[in-house]
Formats: structure tokens, C-alpha cells, sequence
């Protein structure tokens, strides 16, 4: 039974579909604006940058906020047993603003007083610390140069993290309250 109506059905919907494509059309689309005027949409960026050296994996995440870069390090220890590195002053890290060359611009640290003792900083096994700071956007302009990238580096140790400080992206709509669109003829074979 169910194979018959099967059947039926299929010899009836299979000239359908055969013929489809005989005829005619014409197809209009006009979309129509809201009205004039704009909108931009400003979005504050971030970028990333890591490095490991099979024992360290440290990580550098730069963001634009409320006018500032705000500069988050993070360093983790990849191996099963602690890290440990020795610091001549108890500054356990640095963070500075370089320009198109690399040259330094401004160090994070500049205005910052540190002990002058050795000390060490341990970094756990397979556990993250996290280190932040920030710079002022204004003060770019008083810097001997473009800011073009913001460096990360555990003190008194040889490898740096480079990331490219982030732009502010723009999205601009605009909608000039015109008529757009376009008109399609067809003989339904697809020949225009």
C-alpha cells in the first residue's frame, strides 16, 4: 500500500518539477533607507602576543579602555616542579611602550621605586601568574616618538614579548534615504 502511494506520488510531483523551469518572471527588489543621516560605532581593540621557552609560557594581552592601555602578563610554568628566578631589586617585571624601531619610549616602571635587595620569585608548577599595569593614552604625546608596540619581560631575565598596541576600530554606516535595487527578467531557463 505504502509502496504504491509512494509511487503515485513520485509520477505525479517528478512532471512538476520537469516543467519548473518553463515560463517567465520578473522579480523587483527596492530596498528602501529609514531615513538620512549616520551611525559609527567605535570599538576599543586588543592584541596578543606569547612566547615559550619550553619552561615558561608568557603571554602578553595589550587593550584600549577608558583611555588607557591596559597591559596584562601572564606568566606560566609548563614544567612539574617550581620555577625560580632571582631578582637584584624587587621589581619582578617590566613593561614599556616602543616605537616603530623598538626603541623604548616609556618604561612602566619609570615612576616606581623598588627595593634594592635580591630576591626571589617563584612560579609555581603548572600554575599562571598574572602581572598588570597600564599607560595613559594622553601622555603619547609627550613621548619622543609613535608608540607603536607595548613589550612585557620578567626582570633581570633575557626574553621579551612584543605585542602591537591596538587601534580603536571604526564601523561608519550611512543611509542616504535612496531608492536601490534592481530588476530581473527571466524566461525561467536562466537567460536574462
Amino acid at each position: 500500500m505504502w509502496k504504491k502511494l509512494f509511487i503515485t506520488l513520485f509520477l505525479l510531483i517528478l512532471p512538476t518539477v520537469a516543467f519548473a523551469r518553463v515560463g517567465t518572471g520578473i522579480g523587483i527588489s527596492f530596498p528602501i533607507g529609514t531615513g538620512g543621516g549616520g551611525e559609527e560605532t567605535v570599538r576599543d581593540g586588543s592584541s596578543y602576543a606569547a612566547f615559550t621557552d619550553g619552561v615558561l609560557m608568557q603571554e602578553l594581552i595589550v587593550e584600549v579602555k577608558n583611555g588607557k592601555y591596559v597591559v596584562t602578563f601572564e606568566v606560566t610554568n609548563l614544567t612539574d616542579s617550581p620555577y625560580t628566578v632571582t631578582h637584584k631589586t624587587g621589581q619582578n617585571y617590566e613593561l614599556a611602550i616602543l616605537g616603530e624601531k623598538g626603541n623604548i619610549l616609556q618604561k612602566w616602571s619609570q615612576d616606581i621605586a623598588y627595593t634594592e635587595a635580591i630576591q626571589d620569585e617563584v612560579y609555581p608548577a603548572k600554575e599562571t601568574v598574572v602581572h598588570r599595569g597600564s599607560f595613559d593614552v594622553k601622555k603619547e604625546k609627550t613621548l619622543a616618538g609613535t608608540p607603536t608596540y607595548i613589550s612585557a619581560q620578567i626582570a633581570d631575565t633575557k626574553n621579551i614579548v612584543i605585542a602591537k598596541i591596538p587601534t580603536k576600530t571604526r564601523t561608519k554606516y550611512n543611509n542616504n534615504s535612496g531608492i536601490r535595487g534592481s530588476i530581473v527578467i527571466t524566461n525561467g531557463n536562466g537567460d536574462w
